[in-house]
């Protein structure tokens, strides 16, 4: 029988210190299996050095190409980069299935294979202004919400993005967890609202969007000035109090000038009158210096 490498070449080989033919070719095949492992993790590591790129001025400036956010296992929250790299972080997260909150922005032109997708073209503006686009806002995060749910049920992992991931992402995530967690207070989103903010800080600032994911998530709206308000948003809640403080000066100043314009008693007098000129004059006086 031939000798090949022992155990002190192999310290995998630790039974006999000579290994036959077929361990020998077993272990270059777990080898090779190891390597490729290696090489793959490699890649993946490579991919994700995309973060630093450099700059005209040989400076490094920081690019996570659109890595995505994680929220909670088999959840992400990502933006227009993380679809354009999608074959990237779908290796590296195990991301199944892509909720395309803009679709009316982001375009998804090539389709990775192994990935369901949902597309829903949302508005992120002041929504609310207008009954038709409040109505297509609250159907979109509904279908929205149905898809991530259905997929995660199934054991998916779900991508939610939007074009800055920030605003309708936001907004989907937000309803999904409300919903998901059973929420049934404004303390309690007040609560998930924060959790995403520390992912996010700048994420959930449309103040609409948030509102219509709560509606869907079954909670009633945010009444103007409470707490909640201004605990979520206190530059609107402030704004909104300097323009009512701003409304009611003014009505007043009305008011008032309304008052001062009221004609006095006695003031409607004839033309040869010689106190109808002497404006205003009250009644009483002029019949004093009458007598």
């Amino acid at each position: 029988m031939a000798a090949f490498p022992c155990s002190q070449h192999f310290p995998s080989f630790t039974a006999s210190p000579i290994c036959t033919k077929f361990e020998y070719e077993q272990w270059l095949d777990d080898e090779k299996r190891a390597l490729a492992d290696y090489e793959r993790f490699v890649q993946r590591q490579a991919e994700s050095a995309r973060a630093e790129a450099t700059t005209a001025g040989g400076t490094k400036v920081a690019q996570q190409a659109g890595k995505p956010t994680f929220v909670e296992r088999g959840l992400y929250w990502g933006d227009a980069a993380s679809i354009y790299n999608l074959d990237v972080w779908r290796e590296l997260l195990g991301i199944s299935a892509v909720m395309n909150t803009a679709s009316n922005i982001v375009e998804i032109a090539d389709r990775l294979p192994g990935v369901e997708y949902c597309e829903e073209p949302m508005l992120d503006g002041p929504v609310c202004s207008d009954e038709q686009q409040r109505s297509a806002a609250i159907a979109s995060l509904q279908r929205a919400l149905d898809f991530v749910e259905a997929k995660r049920q199934n054991g998916g992992t779900v991508l939610v993005n939007c074009q800055a991931g920030l605003n309708r992402s936001g907004a989907t995530l937000l309803g999904h967890l409300l919903r998901r967690r059973g929420a049934s207070t404004h303390e309690e989103a007040v609560k998930v609202v924060h959790e995403l903010r520390e992912r996010k800080p700048a994420g959930l600032a449309n103040p609409d969007l948030l509102e219509c994911a709560m509606e869907v998530a079954g909670l009633p709206p945010i009444a103007a000035g409470s707490r909640v308000e201004w605990t979520l948003f206190p530059h609107q809640a402030l704004s909104r109090q300097r323009a009512e403080a701003v409304q009611a000066a003014r009505a007043a100043r009305v008011t008032s000038s309304e008052l001062q314009e009221e004609p006095h008693e006695g003031e409607e007098m004839a033309d040869d009158d010689p106190f109808s000129m002497m404006t205003p004059v009250p009644l009483g006086i002029r019949e004093v210096i009458a007598l």
